[in-house]
């Protein structure tokens, strides 16, 4: 493998750590993160959870193609979750709920009969499954605009949508274009198409930080500090903000 491709592949493999970004900013803020975003953080935790079954996988089983199947079902639901509280539309809801029992069944092929679980990547589910969130971030984003919401870059769920279909437009087209490399054996090319997947993963775990960084903290940040940061040449009381 070239020297360019190497550096390539630990790029992306360091690219599936960058949920660290927003799970660190939600991490101080838990209490005061709302009830419609809480999914977001668990979309984090389960992300880094599979990053770490994944170098497990290509350690000590040598395959982490199980892990593309599991990172779509655990995407999908905690992303279609996030959008079924902020549209209490019934009629968007109601599609909401037909997409996600599709998403499944299709899923549930792409590891039992066409690509296999431990054997290639779930083109057909990823591709429905981003299709849908991608709808569902547009979508949301033409309500915000018809409404004139005022100051509209820093509401949460504005950033999160922007982050949702910068991440969830890039990566489609990457897997797409890699499964016909893989058909055709053109494997010199499949990791150049690993660098818009680095961009789009730093840009959305961007943006997922930004907005956890909008909800406020769960301490004031000196009373946050731990003991031993908090000597004084003399014993006074901290200043509460």
């Amino acid at each position: 493998m070239p020297w360019w491709d190497t550096l390539l592949y630990a790029m992306a493999l360091g690219a599936e750590a960058f949920a660290l970004v927003p799970f660190a900013t939600a991490l101080p803020r838990l209490r005061h993160i709302p009830h419609t975003f809480r999914p977001v953080f668990h979309y984090t935790i389960g992300l880094l959870a599979i990053w770490y079954t994944g170098r497990y996988g290509r350690l000590y089983l040598h395959n982490n193609i199980f892990c593309f199947h599991l990172t779509s079902i655990l995407e999908i639901s905690f992303l279609s979750q996030v959008y079924y509280r902020l549209i209490p539309k019934p009629t968007f809801r109601r599609i909401l709920q037909v997409g996600y029992i599709l998403f499944l069944c299709i899923a549930f092929g792409d590891a039992v009969f066409w690509h296999g679980f431990m054997k290639g990547v779930n083109i057909y589910a990823r591709t429905f499954g981003n299709l849908m969130v991608l709808t569902y971030a547009l979508y949301y984003i033409l309500l915000l605009t018809e409404e004139h919401v005022p100051v509209i870059e820093k509401r949460p769920d504005f950033l999160f949508s922007i982050s949702v279909i910068v991440f969830y437009s890039v990566p489609l087209i990457v897997a797409i274009i890699n499964s016909y490399l893989e058909q055709y054996k053109a494997f010199d090319f499949i990791f150049l198409n690993m660098i818009p997947f680095i961009l789009s993963a730093g840009v959305a775990a961007m943006f997922q930080a930004l907005m956890f960084a909008r909800f406020p903290l769960d301490r004031p940040p000196r009373q946050a500090l731990p003991e031993w940061l908090r000597w004084r040449r003399r014993s006074r009381p901290i200043p509460a903000n």
